[in-house]
C-alpha cells in the first residue's frame, strides 16, 4: 500500500500522519476539512482501539482571537447533553492547539450532491430534499439549537454545511449541528442559576443576566442564511439562529430566492422585498406561523421552541404521521429497519410493538416533545 501523501499543514507543525498526540490520538491519514487557521483530521483513540474521533488543529494566534478556544468552551458546556457533539480532549502546545470531538459523517450540503459517502446509501440523489426529510432535519436541528441556547451560547453560523449525519461507526442514526467556532456567549455569567433561568424565562423577565446588545456589530456567519437584522449589523440573539434554521429548511426543499446571489447588498434587498408567499412557495404552511413568531422576538426574548416544534411536527402528521422510524432521503430502508430492530432489542421492547410516534420517542429521545418546552 502506498504511503499517505504528506500534509503541508501538519508539516508546518512538525507533525505527520501516524503520529500519536499525548500518547492517545493517532493521526490516521484522513483530512476531513480545512479552514483559514487550521484543519480537521480523523484520529484513532489508542486507549479505545478502533474508536475514531475528529481532531481540530489550529495554529496558535496572538491575543484572544483563537476560534478553537471559544469553540472548546461551548462544546464543553453541551458535552454531557444527549444528542450533542461531545468534547473528548484538548491540549495546547507552543505552536498549535487542538480539540478532539465526536466524529461526524458528511454535511447535508455535500450529502445531497455526492453518492456513496455514507453507510446509508441514497435511494435518490436530487438537488433538493423531500418535505418529509426536511422537516425531520428541522426538528433535530431545533433540539440542538435550543440546548446550545440553554447553556448560554448563540451559534451564529447555522447553515446546511454545518449540519451533518452521523459517522459510519456511530451506534445510532442522528443529525448533528457542528462548528461552534463562531459562537458567542450571550449571558453575563454561566452559573447554575443563570442556566436555569435560560430554561424557564418564558416571560422574558430576567434580562439582567444577558449581555447588552451592541450596535454596529461585525457580520458573523454566512450571508445566505443569516437574518435581515444580522445583515443590518444588529446583535445576534437566539432568534437569529432560528431564522438561519428556517432559511436552511427552505434551501433544503425548494431553494432560497437569493440562493445563487453572492453580493451582500443584493441578498439583503432580496430578503427585505421577498414576501412569505414567495419565500415559502411549495413549503409547509407551518413555516408561515414560525416566521410570524420569529418577527415578534427581539435579542432579549426567549423563543417559543415548543411552538416551533409543534409546527414542524404538525406538518409531519399531515404527511401521514412520518417519524424518524422512516428512512431519510439518503438512507436505505433495510438498513434503517435493521437499526430499529437492534435498538428495540437493546431496550427490551416487544418486537411486535407498532411502529408509531411513541416508539420513535423511545428509540430516538431527541424527538420527545418534552425537550422543547
Amino acid at each position: 500500500m502506498a504511503a499517505k501523501k504528506a500534509d503541508p499543514f501538519l508539516a508546518e507543525l512538525n507533525l505527520k500522519y501516524g503520529d500519536v498526540l499525548r500518547h492517545r490520538w493517532r493521526l490516521t491519514g484522513t483530512r476531513l476539512g480545512a479552514g483559514v487557521f487550521g484543519s480537521v483530521y480523523e484520529v484513532e483513540d489508542m486507549k479505545e482501539k478502533g474508536e475514531l474521533a475528529a481532531m481540530k488543529i489550529e495554529k496558535n494566534v496572538d491575543g484572544d482571537q483563537s476560534l478553537l478556544k471559544i469553540e472548546a468552551k461551548a462544546l464543553q458546556a453541551v458535552s454531557n447533553i444527549d444528542g450533542m457533539i461531545h468534547y473528548l480532549d484538548g491540549y495546547k502546545k507552543k505552536t498549535f492547539q487542538y480539540i478532539v470531538i465526536t466524529l461526524c459523517g458528511p454535511d447535508l450540503m455535500r450529502l445531497r450532491a455526492v453518492e456513496g459517502i455514507n453507510k446509508f446509501r441514497s435511494k435518490r440523489y436530487k438537488k433538493r430534499y423531500s418535505e418529509e426529510t426536511t422537516l425531520r432535519i428541522g426538528i433535530l436541528a431545533l433540539y440542538q439549537i435550543k440546548k446550545l441556547h440553554e447553556v448560554g451560547y448563540i451559534h451564529r453560523d447555522l447553515k446546511p454545511g454545518n449540519m451533518t449525519v452521523c459517522a459510519d461507526n456511530a451506534p445510532i442514526r442522528h443529525i448533528y449541528v457542528i462548528d461552534f467556532g463562531m459562537v458567542r456567549r450571550y449571558v453575563t455569567r454561566q452559573t447554575d442559576s443563570v442556566i436555569m433561568k435560560l430554561k424557564e424565562d418564558e416571560d422574558n423577565t430576567n434580562k439582567d443576566y444577558m449581555r447588552p446588545a451592541r450596535d454596529g456589530c461585525l457580520l458573523r456567519g454566512t450571508t445566505k442564511y443569516c437574518s435581515i437584522d444580522v445583515q443590518l449589523r444588529k446583535e445576534q440573539g437566539r432568534v437569529d439562529d432560528l431564522w438561519s434554521l428556517l432559511y436552511s429548511l427552505v434551501e433544503f426543499q425548494t431553494g432560497l430566492p437569493w440562493g445563487t446571489e453572492r453580493n451582500q447588498e443584493t441578498i439583503l434587498k432580496m430578503k427585505q422585498s421577498t414576501t412569505d408567499e414567495e419565500l415559502f412557495k411549495n413549503c409547509p404552511q407551518e413555516y408561515f406561523v414560525i416566521a410570524n413568531h420569529l418577527r415578534t422576538l427581539t435579542y432579549y426574548d426567549r423563543p417559543k421552541y415548543c411552538e416551533i416544534y409543534k409546527q414542524l411536527n404538525n406538518a409531519l402528521i399531515r404527511l401521514g404521521n412520518v417519524t424518524f422510524l422512516d428512512p431519510m432521503d439518503w438512507e436505505d430502508d433495510a438498513e434503517v429497519q435493521e437499526e430499529i430492530v437492534k435498538l428495540m432489542a437493546e431496550k427490551k421492547i416487544d418486537p411486535t410493538t407498532p411502529r408509531n410516534e411513541e416508539l420513535c420517542i423511545k428509540l430516538y429521545p431527541c424527538f420527545d416533545p418534552k425537550h422543547f418546552n
